[in-house]
């Protein structure tokens, strides 16, 4: 009979719970906006690292969580974390071989892209972003992306998490 739980699981589900904890977590008036994609840099490390580990209906039921925690769209974080992490698995290759800094770009661009959805989601409820220092948390995520690469990497290593 085959595992069912693999060596390190453990230390991938703490990682996405801090992430999610780190992403509901209440902040200031003044950083509400400047707050990273936490789960969607944790979800994207673990796309670059070990792609069979993190499954399409694991992502789609943490973006539900996210929905149900931050009461928003049923389906709304589901649908753009699978797309990101769709495209992450389709460009791993090339994603894995850049620098940290062009990786930090590239993550600010799917940022980017995560933000421009859930904006036209919410456009098309009728409601609409009241600001726009929304847009803050794409810049964000990208300076925060190479500390969290780096820490998950070696939490990886260090718990041999294969």
């Amino acid at each position: 009979m085959k595992k069912i739980i693999t060596h390190g699981t453990w230390v991938i589900v703490l990682s996405i719970i801090i992430a999610v904890v780190f992403t509901i977590i209440p902040l200031p008036t003044w950083a509400t906006w400047l707050r990273p994609l936490w789960l969607l840099m944790v979800l994207s490390y673990w796309a670059l690292a070990l792609e069979n580990r993190i499954g399409m209906g694991v992502i789609w039921l943490l973006g539900i969580l996210l929905d149900i925690l931050q009461s928003t769209i049923f389906g709304e974080h589901s649908l753009v974390l699978c797309c990101c992490v769709f495209i992450i698995i389709k460009l791993k290759r090339k994603i894995r071989m850049s620098p940290l800094w062009q990786q930090a770009c590239f993550i600010s661009l799917l940022a980017l892209f995560y933000q421009l959805i859930i904006v036209i989601v919410q456009s098309i409820t009728g409601k609409p972003v009241s600001s726009l220092l929304f847009w803050l948390s794409i810049f964000t995520t990208g300076l925060f992306w190479p500390w969290v690469f780096v820490l998950l990497r070696d939490c990886r290593r260090r718990f041999r998490v294969s």
